[in-house]
């Protein structure tokens, strides 16, 4: 068993020494005041004290134990010495380094009055004092040094400071929290104090730790359940357990393992979506943290004597979303007269502060990214916020405080209805397209699109005065007959060229008709190049959409020829199944009654006159198809001849009056790249060639060239006109060239 370790006997190592200090006064108390009035008794007699005894070590006689031991020693003896007292004495106040008491500084004669009997319960305090001086020769308090107060005084500036700090965080946090509490507050009544965001970091933290309590101790179960189907199994191996219970045991586990993990990936879902909301809200407040640090560097560097249009957007982010008519007036009114227009410079440097100012308050799309910010302006555009609408209701607002008349007013407040209600309803729509920000961000964005859309106006109302600048210099310099300028009219030169200009005497009519009059044959020259390309542009166009045309009316006709085709294949083929059908059909029946010669004789009569009446059908049927084609060669010849283009073999002596045949011209550039019939048919592959012939073979092709062929299946019968040795096919463009 250990054994119990009592406090008040622990002491620490620096507290060892004066303990040992206050058990030596307790106990040797009595002692030390005999041995003290005995020896100021001794020293009153004769004046002179007697040596002191030689010490061996200084470092041994100081030491708390050797000090003992000789007050032990000297208790111990019967007669006390004053040798040993006197010993006793020195050694004390070598031990303590010159530190002197009350009763060793005390007088003789008051020692010498005090009786012997009287016990002092006062403890002995002690004072320092400065080496071994009494009162009378001790010298005064030592004064602090120059560093020690510098030192002094710094910590306590230190500690001023530190509390003003405080203070001021405090202040901030009440203001910020304050602030923010009516847009984008945690609670009802939002975050006024440090103490409240302590309070929800606390109850965060709890809800964490419950929330991991909770999740173990779903852990736990499932592991007891695991248990207990393991268990089970080991039951069932032996034949104690069931399968059944096994079974229902397992569905239980798969069940709670099945939820377990639906919940974790819900609250994981849910948390993920957290995060990357908070993390864009942290980016967004950070970019505005930087904006803010810009805007007050260039509020502290901008000099107070400064034009009036560059004290209006210097604080542009920070603005609400409307202006102030004053404001509005400051900016468009433009008093009549030549001083009163801004100069050039003043202008170029409101443009280059204005895209500073854009590129600070947030770029092109406000810290968002480019989907998002594409969404959010087509979720705008539909909603009916366009720029031009944002910027026209935010220049309108001023005026409804102004109106007078009561139907305006009405006008006004109806208007403004409006817009509150679309920009709420766009807040709620683009809300739900983008499920990663909340109503609050989209009403900042939205904010901060406004202050957007109105530098940009800003920045458009700038360019255009400056180009009416450019527009009003270069018309008095023409009137003024300066054609040429040497420069920008710089520090150095700017009060020669401004007296020169003050000084000059206007031009002579002619010379300003003149110069009027090549700047618009300039303009005239121009506007006929850009008229002239235009035209091309369009008649490209034209030509690109009449081509596109007839190459879909190419296609469509090709595809319903193919349609045609195919359809007429598969008529062709039924037919040709339904004769096929027939044919077996009646053989089938004439084999059946061949027993009876009058029966075969009146079969082969009738089939006899069917198959002379199927070679009178395919005679008429060849005779309608070169009706047909004499027909469509006559119309064809009837046809205006079609223009060609003369090659290089034409006649030099051609003329476009040549009333030649158009068979002793040369033949056409297409005509002469057209392949012959022979070539085709040797590029026509194996496969295709079988094709054919199958297809002709279905289609009853032979039977228009051979009449009566149905009907002597044995005979090799040849057409009319046959040609036993045919020449050789010569091309019609070749004929001629003999």
């Amino acid at each position: 068993m250990p054994s119990v370790v009592r406090r008040r006997d622990v002491v620490p190592l620096g507290a060892q020494q004066p303990r040992r200090l206050q058990q030596l006064r307790d106990a040797n108390e009595q002692l030390i005041q005999q041995r003290h009035l005995s020896h100021a008794a001794a020293s009153a007699l004769t004046t002179t004290p007697p040596p002191l005894p030689q010490r061996r070590s200084s470092h041994a006689s100081r030491t708390v134990e050797a000090i003992i031991e000789r007050r032990l020693q000297s208790n111990d003896e019967d007669e006390p010495e004053p040798t040993a007292a006197t010993r006793l004495r020195e050694t004390i106040r070598a031990a303590r380094g010159g530190i002197h008491t009350e009763r060793a500084s005390s007088s003789s004669s008051r020692l010498e009055t005090t009786p012997i009997t009287r016990r002092l319960h006062q403890k002995i305090v002690s004072v320092r004092r400065y080496g071994n001086a009494d009162d009378t020769t001790s010298r005064p308090r030592r004064h602090r040094t120059s560093a020690e107060s510098e030192w002094l005084e710094k910590q306590a500036l230190f500690v001023q400071r530190a509390g003003v700090l405080e203070k001021d965080c405090l202040a901030w946090w009440h203001s910020f929290y304050a602030s923010s509490s009516g847009g984008t507050a945690l609670s009802a009544e939002g975050w006024k104090t440090a103490m409240s965001v302590q309070k929800l970091l606390e109850e965060s933290d709890r809800s964490r730790r419950e929330e991991s309590s909770e999740m173990h101790r779903q852990l736990c179960a499932l592991q007891d359940k695991c248990h207990r189907v393991t268990s089970m199994v080991h039951d069932m191996r032996d034949g104690v357990a069931f399968f059944t219970e096994l079974q229902q045991e397992m569905d239980s586990l798969e069940q709670g393992i099945a939820s377990f993990r639906r919940e974790q990936r819900v609250q994981y879902d849910h948390y993920a979506v957290e995060e990357k909301i908070l993390e864009r809200e942290l980016v967004l407040f950070l970019e505005r943290t930087e904006v803010w640090e810009t805007e007050d560097a260039e509020r502290k560097s901008r000099p107070t004597s400064g034009k009036a249009g560059g004290g209006s957007s210097t604080t542009a982010t920070r603005r609400p979303l409307r202006r102030t008519p004053s404001d509005r007036e400051q900016k468009t009114a433009f008093p009549p007269g030549d001083n009163a227009v801004p100069a050039e410079n003043e202008l170029v440097a409101r443009v280059r502060r204005l895209n500073q100012q854009i590129l600070a308050s947030g770029g092109l799309k406000g810290g968002w990214d480019d989907r998002e910010h594409a969404v959010f302006t087509s979720v705008l555009q539909r909603c009916g916020l366009s720029d031009a609408v944002l910027v026209q209701t935010e220049l309108d607002v001023g005026g409804e405080e102004q109106a007078c008349a009561d139907n305006q007013r009405e006008q006004d407040t109806d208007s403004s209805v409006d817009y509150e209600t679309r920009v709420a309803r766009f807040v709620r729509k683009c809300s739900k397209a983008l499920v990663t920000r909340s109503e609050s961000s989209v009403r900042t964005h939205l904010a901060w699109y406004i202050s957007h859309v109105r530098l940009v106006h800003d920045k458009k109302e700038a360019l255009e005065r400056w180009r009416q600048e450019k527009a009003a210099m270069r018309q008095r310099f023409v009137e003024q007959g300066l054609e040429r300028l040497t420069g920008d009219g710089g520090d150095s030169h700017g009060d020669g060229t401004a007296s020169t200009m003050a000084n000059a005497s206007p031009v002579d009519p002619e010379r300003k008709k003149v110069a009027e009059a090549k700047e618009r044959q300039r303009q005239a020259a121009q506007l006929d190049a850009w008229r002239q390309g235009k035209e091309a542009k369009e008649q490209e166009k034209r030509e690109q959409e009449a081509e596109e045309r007839r190459t879909r009316a190419a296609m469509e006709a090709r595809r319903r020829q193919e349609l045609l085709e195919k359809k007429q294949q598969v008529m062709l083929y039924r037919l040709q199944k339904e004769q096929d059908a027939q044919l077996l059909a009646r053989n089938d029946a004439a084999r059946a009654g061949s027993a009876s010669p009058q029966d075969s004789a009146r079969a082969d009569k009738a089939e006899l006159q069917r198959r002379s009446k199927m070679a009178i059908e395919a005679a008429k049927a060849r005779r309608a198809k070169l009706e047909a084609r004499s027909e469509q060669e006559r119309r064809q010849r009837e046809l205006p001849e079609r223009p060609k283009s003369v090659g290089k073999y034409a006649r030099s002596s051609g003329s476009p009056n040549d009333s030649s045949p158009p068979s002793s011209r040369s033949p056409v550039e297409s005509t002469l790249q057209r392949p012959t019939k022979a070539v085709e048919a040797r590029h026509v592959s194996k496969v295709e060639l079988r094709r054919q012939e199958k297809r002709r073979a279905q289609q009853g092709a032979h039977e228009t060239y051979f009449p009566g062929a149905g009907v002597v299946a044995d005979a090799k019968l040849k057409s009319f006109g046959h040609v036993p040795i045919a020449p050789r096919a010569v091309p019609s463009w070749r004929q001629n060239l003999a």
